[in-house]
């Protein structure tokens, strides 16, 4: 059994892992951090900023400089960032959705344009 099966089989094994992971923003956005898909800290004027709970936000995280008050995006400097009008949530579920059922990366961005995402 190569390596991708055995993924498979494990991630269909815990969906309820999966469905745990993305039960909400804070859950979602932990999980992306501890496998280092997004930045614990975003680095502006030589300081380090810790994310920032704004629920307004699609996401319900920012990253604001305690010296100059810039606000960045969670999603800064990662593969999400021009994905940015569409929750992390929805994202890490379609991300899973797409590996679990072995769906290429053409055919996964012609089902996403199909469903009216045009952002990639």
């Amino acid at each position: 059994m190569d390596r991708t099966e055995l993924i498979t089989n494990l991630l269909r094994e815990h969906t309820n892992l999966i469905l745990t992971i993305t039960t909400n923003h804070f859950e979602t956005l932990a999980w992306l951090r501890e496998n280092q898909l997004l930045p614990s800290i975003h680095r502006c004027c030589n300081q380090a900023n810790l994310p920032m709970v704004n629920n307004g936000r699609i996401d319900g995280q920012y990253f604001r400089c305690s010296v100059c008050s810039s606000q960045y995006n969670v999603r800064i400097g990662t593969i999400w960032e021009r994905l940015r009008r569409i929750p992390l949530v929805l994202l890490t579920r379609l991300a899973f959705y797409y590996f679990v059922n072995r769906i290429n990366a053409r055919e996964t961005t012609k089902q996403i344009k199909e469903m009216g995402i045009n952002d990639i």
